[in-house]
C-alpha cells in the first residue's frame, strides 16, 4: 500500500501548483518505499535531497502566489509549510545517517504519520 497517494481531493485547480503537488507526492512515496524497502542509503539520500529542493521551491512559489493575491489564509498555510520544514529537518539526518530503515520504516513513524500526505502538510 502506498503511503503517499495523490487524489483529486488534493487538487487546488491551479495546474502548475497541482503538478508540483503531484511531483511532491511521487517523491515522498518514492522515498518511503526506498526506506522501507531497504534501498541503498545513497539512493534514499538522493531522493530525500530532491524532495527537499522541490518542496522548498514549491513552498516559496506557493507563498509568493498567496502573497500576491492577498490570500486570506496565508499565515495558516505558511504555518503548515513551516511544520513540514521542521519535520523534515528532524527526519532528514536519520536518512542521511542510514538509520531510517532500522528505526523508522513503519508508516506510523515516517514523517507523514497518519498515512496520507494531507496529514504531512507539504502542499
Amino acid at each position: 500500500m502506498r503511503l503517499f497517494k495523490w487524489s483529486k481531493m488534493h487538487a487546488v485547480f491551479i495546474p502548475a501548483i497541482d503538478a508540483e503537488h503531484q511531483d511532491i507526492f511521487r517523491l515522498a512515496d518514492e522515498l518511503h518505499r526506498a526506506v522501507v524497502g531497504g534501498a541503498p542509503a545513497g539512493q534514499a539520500q538522493a531522493i530525500l535531497r530532491e524532495l527537499i529542493v522541490r518542496g522548498e521551491d514549491h513552498f516559496a512559489r506557493e507563498e509568493r502566489l498567496m502573497r500576491s493575491t492577498h490570500y486570506p489564509a496565508l499565515a495558516w498555510h505558511k504555518g503548515q509549510h513551516d511544520t513540514v520544514r521542521k519535520r523534515v529537518k528532524e527526519f532528514a539526518p536519520r536518512i542521511e545517517e542510514g538509520e531510517a530503515r532500522r528505526r523508522f520504516c513503519s508508516s506510523s513513524s515516517f514523517p507523514a504519520g497518519s498515512g496520507t500526505i494531507s496529514a504531512w502538510p507539504i502542499a
